[in-house]
C-alpha cells in the first residue's frame, strides 16, 4: 500500500489548532525582532518608548509648522494671544522657545532609543550637549514669554510655567552632573524626570481640549478683555469692528481700565469666547499634568529597580577605576521624592524591621550580603558571597545606613 493511498499525511493530522500553535512563535519573534532592532531587551519596555516618546516625537514634528510664525502659528495659537506675540520682546521669546525645544524634543527621543545609544556612544554625548543647550535657551525665552498677563488674572498658568522652567533646569543640570560623575544610574533617572516634565505640554493640551468643552456646555464660566485686545483680534481675523455687545469699549469714560467681561464658549462668530473658553482651564489643566506626569515618572522608576541596580554596579566599576571617592554613589545622591514616601508609609514598620535585619546580618558577617534582592544587590560583584573588608565595602555599608536611617526617619 503506497504513502499516497494507505497513510495519512501530516497536513492530515494536523488540526486547526496546531496550526494556530504553528503560527503563534513566528508572532512572538517577530515581536522580539521589532523591539530587538531599537535595542530594548524587555519586551514591556518597548511599548511605554513607542507610547511616550511617540507623543514626544509626534507633537515635535506637528508643530515645526509653527515656524511660519506670522500665518501658521498665528492660526493654531489659542485667540486673543497673538495680541502679545505679534511684536516686541514676546514675539522674540516666542520665536527663541519655539527654536530651542521642538528640534530638542526630537533629538531627545534617539537619546532614549538604546540602539543608538549602545552603538553610537559619541553622537550619544554630542547629541546630549545639543539638547543641553537648546533646552536652556528654550527655558530662557520662556522666562520672557511668560510675564505676559492675557485676561489679568493668568497666575495659576505663570506659576505652572514657572515651575516647569525651574523643574526641567534642575532635572537636567542633575543629569548632566551625574554623568559627569560616571553616576549612570541617577543620571538615567534624572533625564527621565526631565523628559517627563518636558511632555507635560502634551497632555495639558488634550486636557485644555476637553475642558474647554465642558466649559463651553456650562457656559457661566468668564474672563476679563481689554478693548485693545478686542479690536486687534478682530481686525487679525477680518471681522471688522468690536460688536456692539461690548458698548463699554464705544464710550469715552467706559469701564475700569477699558477692559470688558467675555464668556467663555466656542463659537465660530465669537473669536474672544473661543479664546476665553481655552485661556479659562488652561492653568488647571496645566497643574493636573504636572502632578500626572511627576507621579507617573516615579512610579516608572519604582517599577524598574533592576535596572537602576544594574547601572550602579556599572557606576561602581567605572567610579573605582577613575579613583572617585565613594564608589557607587560618587554623583548627586538620590532623593527620596514625595511618592516614596507615600510608598514608605504604605510598606509600614514590617517593611523597615526587614531591611534593619539585613543590614545587621550583613555587617557581623562583614561584608558577606545576606539572601534577598534588597541591599544585596546594591554591592559590587566582587563583594557578594565573601567575606571583603576593602574601604570600598565600607563606604557602601555606611551608604547603606545613611539611607536606611533616613527611610526610618521618613516612616
Amino acid at each position: 500500500m503506497s504513502k499516497e493511498a494507505g497513510s495519512p499525511t501530516t497536513e492530515s493530522l494536523a488540526s486547526p489548532g496546531s496550526e494556530n500553535s504553528q503560527q503563534l512563535p513566528t508572532r512572538k519573534s517577530t515581536y522580539a525582532k521589532v523591539y530587538n532592532f531599537f535595542g530594548f531587551n524587555k519586551a514591556y519596555n518597548f511599548p511605554l518608548w513607542v507610547i511616550f516618546a511617540g507623543a514626544m516625537l509626534g507633537f515635535s514634528l506637528s508643530r515645526l509648522q509653527d515656524f511660519n510664525y506670522d500665518e501658521l502659528f498665528a492660526i493654531n495659537i489659542a485667540p486673543g494671544y497673538m495680541y502679545y506675540f505679534h511684536a516686541g520682546a514676546y514675539r522674540v521669546g516666542m520665536i527663541l522657545h519655539l527654536a530651542g525645544s521642538l528640534p530638542a524634543s526630537i533629538l531627545l527621543v534617539l537619546q532614549f532609543t538604546p540602539a543608538i545609544r549602545r552603538r553610537y556612544i559619541t553622537f550619544h554625548r554630542i547629541n546630549g550637549y545639543v539638547i543641553l543647550l537648546l533646552y536652556f535657551i528654550s527655558n530662557a525665552a520662556a522666562c520672557i514669554v511668560l510675564r505676559h498677563n492675557h485676561s489679568g488674572n493668568r497666575i495659576a498658568a505663570q506659576s505652572a510655567e514657572a515651575f516647569l522652567v525651574i523643574a526641567t533646569t534642575i532635572g537636567m543640570s542633575l543629569a548632566w552632573w551625574n554623568i559627569r560623575r560616571l553616576q549612570i544610574d541617577q543620571h538615567r533617572a534624572w533625564m527621565l524626570r526631565t523628559m517627563f516634565y518636558m511632555g507635560t505640554i502634551v497632555t495639558s493640551r488634550i486636557l485644555t481640549s476637553i475642558a474647554s468643552k465642558i466649559v463651553t456646555r456650562m457656559g457661566d464660566y468668564y474672563m476679563v478683555w481689554s478693548c485693545d485686545e478686542l479690536d486687534f483680534l478682530y481686525k487679525e481675523y477680518g471681522l471688522g469692528e468690536i460688536p456692539d455687545m461690548y458698548s463699554q469699549c464705544f464710550s469715552p469714560n467706559g469701564t475700569l481700565y477699558n477692559r470688558v467681561v467675555v464668556n467663555a464658549a466656542r463659537l465660530p462668530t465669537a473669536p474672544e469666547r473661543a479664546g476665553a473658553s481655552s485661556t479659562v482651564p488652561f492653568g488647571a489643566m496645566l497643574w493636573i499634568s504636572i502632578i500626572l506626569h511627576l507621579i507617573g515618572v516615579e512610579i516608572y522608576l519604582g517599577l524598574t529597580p533592576r535596572e537602576s541596580e544594574r547601572l550602579r554596579r556599572i557606576s561602581y566599576e567605572r567610579q573605582l577605576e577613575a579613583g572617585f571617592p565613594n564608589p557607587g554613589s560618587a554623583g548627586k545622591s538620590r532623593i527620596i521624592a514625595p511618592v516614596d514616601v507615600v510608598v514608605l508609609a504604605l510598606r509600614g514598620p514590617r517593611e523597615q524591621q526587614k531591611r534593619e535585619y539585613r543590614l545587621e546580618n550583613q555587617q557581623r558577617a562583614g561584608g558577606r550580603a545576606p539572601g534577598g534582592d534588597g541591599d544585596a544587590a546594591a554591592l559590587p560583584p566582587e563583594c557578594r558571597g565573601r567575606r571583603h573588608r576593602g574601604p570600598e565595602l565600607k563606604r557602601l555599608a555606611a551608604d547603606l545606613e545613611a539611607v536606611d536611617l533616613r527611610i526610618r526617619r521618613l516612616g
